[in-house]
């Protein structure tokens, strides 16, 4: 027999009719802006309040007639405010990509606490935010017509030198969070230091293989007293996907192979899994006895064999997070604009050629590895792989010829077409290029187990038990 849930999780509440209804909204202003009709509303007189405890709801409620659509928060460090990404396709695909991203500065309205602004130290990447409407940013009111036109421009990072925003979230609210219940391990994997002071560590925590930036205000001690490898304690969030959903299904298997093509398109704004800590603290005096105690007769064991195979878990489950971020600390992790050449005689798929300048190192680009690039004027991103790559390490540059995948073959050879140009009897054109992380399946073991409770599954007694 089949029963309903007795709870759905919120991320299905969003419905059709308020992401038609905020789009529409959305319209208005733009249309407004450009018409020079658009009214900036004073919120000034409104109290502001940055140090409050956050209000938290998990069902929106009903604020001025509106109901809400999903945002996620996606980079907290765009000056004072957060970008948040759209978490429904249907809000900005494929159309509307000024509604992708949007700001959440210190001017917008929290309708549950009923004043401006928010707590910035308690946001994390990955939080959650309802948002009820939107309205123009002082870059979009300052110019208009040149703001839309670069926000509209299909991004590779949340955050770039030249990202512009022409929305920013009007009222608000953020969704409930979920911390874990117990205190995570991690390991320290660099430290950044500055006229001899520690300013900032790289860190990796268990159950993510991606590491992030730990800062003094996140620690209860002075950074001074961290080295590389240490092991620490933190509080932290449970970790969530960052991907895109579809609020409606599909109506047809046309439709669903359309929506399929339209979000291959769309660069999530945050690709990696880490999430950063609520708190970072030094181990307490009987864990490091216990690890001690683990590197020589491990007398725990014998004492606690139950809570030692646990604690033994968590903590290769950060080790093993930790090689797993290593493998990929060398990362370029910057986006190239490029003149790019297309490789004649025509390849199926089509491939392309370029030069990387200021390269030391090859820093992650690889045969195999995966690229999303952007045709400047074309509406779309497209995906390719590296195939062949030569290093002139005395000039460091990289030459590097990339192949598209089969499926974004025809996107691709069409962006270049209608944008490109001819040149020495040779079609070039100018690309942003990003190299994608890295796949999981060519190097799974660090990355699987630093998912997993690798002593979860032994039976008592077993032969593995012992």
């Amino acid at each position: 027999e089949n029963k309903l849930p007795t709870s759905i999780p919120f991320i299905e509440l969003p419905h059709l009719d308020d992401t038609v209804r905020f789009r529409e909204q959305s319209q208005q202003v733009i249309d407004q802006m450009m018409a020079g009709t658009y009214e900036e509303v004073d919120v000034a007189f409104i109290h502001a309040d940055l140090n409050r405890p956050h209000q938290y709801i998990t069902k929106p409620r009903t604020f001025n007639s509106i109901h809400p659509v999903l945002y996620q928060v996606v980079s907290t460090g765009y000056g004072s405010g957060l970008v948040l990404e759209a978490k429904d396709f249907f809000i900005m695909g494929p159309d509307r990509r000024d509604l992708h991203c949007i700001l959440l500065d210190r001017f917008g309205i929290d309708i549950e606490a009923g004043c401006r602004g928010f707590n910035r130290s308690l946001v994390s990447v990955k939080d959650f935010v309802w948002v009820y409407d939107v309205k123009p940013t002082p870059q979009a009111l300052e110019s208009p017509e040149d703001t839309l036109k670069k926000a509209s421009i299909p991004r590779t990072t949340a955050l770039e030198t030249t990202a512009s925003f022409f929305f920013r979230a009007a009222h608000y609210a953020f969704v409930t969070i979920t911390n874990r219940p117990d205190p995570v391990y991690g390991v320290i994997l660099s430290l950044t230091k500055r006229n001899n002071h520690v300013t900032q560590a790289r860190a990796v925590f268990e159950g993510s293989p991606d590491a992030v930036t730990v800062t003094p205000a996140l620690c209860n001690f002075n950074l001074r007293r961290l080295h590389q490898y240490d092991i620490v304690g933190a509080n932290s969030r449970v970790n969530v996907s960052s991907a895109m959903r579809f609020c409606e299904p599909p109506v047809s298997l046309e439709a669903r192979e359309h929506l399929a093509a339209t979000v291959r398109r769309f660069f999530s704004m945050h690709p990696e899994e880490g999430i950063l800590p609520t708190r970072v603290f030094l181990l307490p005096h009987s864990d490091r006895e216990w690890c001690a105690d683990r590197l020589q007769r491990f007398d725990n064991f014998h004492r606690d064999p139950t809570g030692s195979k646990r604690k033994l878990g968590r903590i290769s489950n950060a080790a093993c997070a930790a090689l797993a971020a290593i493998n990929a600390a060398g990362d370029d992790r910057r986006t190239h604009l490029r003149e790019v050449t297309l490789v004649y005689p025509l390849w199926h798929p089509i491939r392309i050629q370029f030069t990387l300048t200021d390269m030391a190192s090859e820093a992650g680009w690889a045969p195999g590895r995966h690229v999303v690039l952007w045709v400047v004027g074309s509406p779309s991103l497209v995906w390719a792989k590296v195939v062949t790559l030569v290093n002139f390490s005395d000039r460091k540059q990289l030459n590097l010829t990339l192949e598209a995948f089969p499926w974004a073959n025809h996107t691709f050879l069409r962006a270049i077409r209608q944008n490109g140009r001819d040149s020495d009897g040779s079609r070039v054109f100018d690309a942003c290029i990003r190299l994608s992380r890295a796949n999981v399946a060519a190097n799974p073991i660090y990355d699987l187990v630093s998912r997993l409770d690798i002593f979860a599954g032994l039976n008592p007694y077993s032969m593995g038990d012992q």
